[in-house]
């Protein structure tokens, strides 16, 4: 991706063991357009089901983003949870 252009890496002048890598507009460009492809794509195939469908999807994104807030949490060695 540096190679590409997409990001850049520098040293953290904070700390110099660390890199800090950020975007660069060409790669916010690219993420954009990713981004809009994505969304263009996950419309049509939600377009492509049956009211049901869509609302079983509705119905189940609460829990679906309870789940996407506890896979950032650490797990307990202990428990495994």
């Amino acid at each position: 991706m540096i190679t590409a252009e997409l990001v850049t890496r520098d040293v953290d002048p904070t700390d110099r063991r660390a890199s800090v890598v950020a975007l660069t507009a060409a790669g916010r460009d690219r993420l954009a357009a990713w981004t809009t492809a994505h969304e263009h794509r996950m419309d049509v195939a939600l377009a492509a089901l049956d009211d049901a469908d869509r609302a079983a999807i509705a119905d189940a994104l609460p829990a679906i983003f309870q789940l996407a807030e506890r896979l950032g949490e650490p797990a307990d060695p202990a428990t495994g949870r």
